[in-house]
């Protein structure tokens, strides 16, 4: 295994404004963003001498690359509290053993470790802190925004290994315990602030940034304001002016209506009709939506 020092990451600087409901956001200092992309998880059956049943292994292939392989776990509630035990386990910085392998441990004999999940911790149990070593990889356990517990793992892996194909081994895996999504982070190694957001923004390490703005689900586009022009604000079927947007601010757009000669809407009840003079309507990518996807809803 390889041994490291824990390199802890520092994310950029984000101000962030509220003006009558809205969202007006600007960058004090931001590095370039970086994302993963997402990796398929698939599933190797066949009979385990083990179990003396069929059992099926998760496993990923992300080819001949380096990088920082991340894996992000649900327990399935169907199967009961033996899953939820595993999460509070990994919770309290109990080890969990997961192993990627060079093959479906779970059904083959001699097969063998390739990288390593172990706890990383920041503090010991009576509060002081430790230095931050570890071999190869983090095990943690965290709440995504949408309420579902999770188990995290990450590894750096710095060269490929069995041609990028790695079987994911753990206890109860192979018994359909676990809903399980994998990213990749390519020639980077982002272990120490993939742990930093265990509980926040994993398995990403910063918001989805487009420009000024930060990307949420829903959101359809964005308004990039040109010259001063009034936001409208909706109530019970009349329009109130609101206050007026300046020039170089930036806004979520989460709909459109045609009525009052088209009219983009910004959430809360309060519009901005569509006038190219005076602002810019603009579609982000579908990788951002999906990863606004990623972070808030899975």
């Amino acid at each position: 295994m390889l041994k490291k020092v824990g390199r802890l990451a520092v994310a950029g600087a984000l101000s962030l404004s509220l003006i009558g409901g809205l969202a007006s956001e600007t960058i004090r200092a931001e590095a370039a963003p970086i994302y993963p992309v997402e990796v398929k998880v698939n599933f190797e059956k066949g009979f385990s001498q083990a179990y003396q049943s069929e059992a099926v292994q998760p496993f990923v292939d992300v080819g001949n690359k380096k990088g920082t392989l991340v894996f992000k776990m649900y327990p399935n509630k169907e199967k009961g509290i033996w899953a939820t035990n595993i999460w509070l386990a990994a919770k309290n910085n109990l080890a969990g053993n997961y192993l990627l392998m060079d093959g479906p441990s779970a059904i083959q004999d001699n097969t063998q470790g390739l990288y390593g999940f172990d706890v990383y911790s920041l503090w010991n149990q009576t509060g002081k802190k430790l230095i931050s070593k570890y071999e190869a990889g983090f095990t943690n356990a965290g709440t995504a925004p949408n309420g579902k517990n999770y188990i995290a793992l990450a590894v750096y892996l710095p060269k490929s290994l069995n041609s990028g194909r790695y079987y994911l081994q753990h206890s109860g895996m192979t018994n359909g315990y676990w809903d399980i999504k994998a990213y990749f982070y390519e020639d980077v190694d982002l272990e120490d602030a993939l742990f930093l957001q265990v509980g926040k923004l994993f398995p990403l390490v910063g918001k989805v940034m487009w420009g000024k703005t930060e990307v949420k689900p829903g959101q359809i586009g964005r308004l990039t304001i040109k010259s001063p022009i009034t936001l409208w604000k909706d109530i019970d079927g009349k329009l109130s002016p609101a206050r007026t947007l300046n020039a170089g601010e930036q806004y979520r757009i989460y709909g459109y209506r045609s009525e009052h000669g088209g009219q983009y809407e910004m959430g809360g009840g309060y519009y901005v009709n569509k006038d190219a003079d005076k602002a810019l309507y603009e579609t982000p990518s579908k990788a951002r939506l999906r990863l606004a996807e990623i972070l808030y809803k899975e």
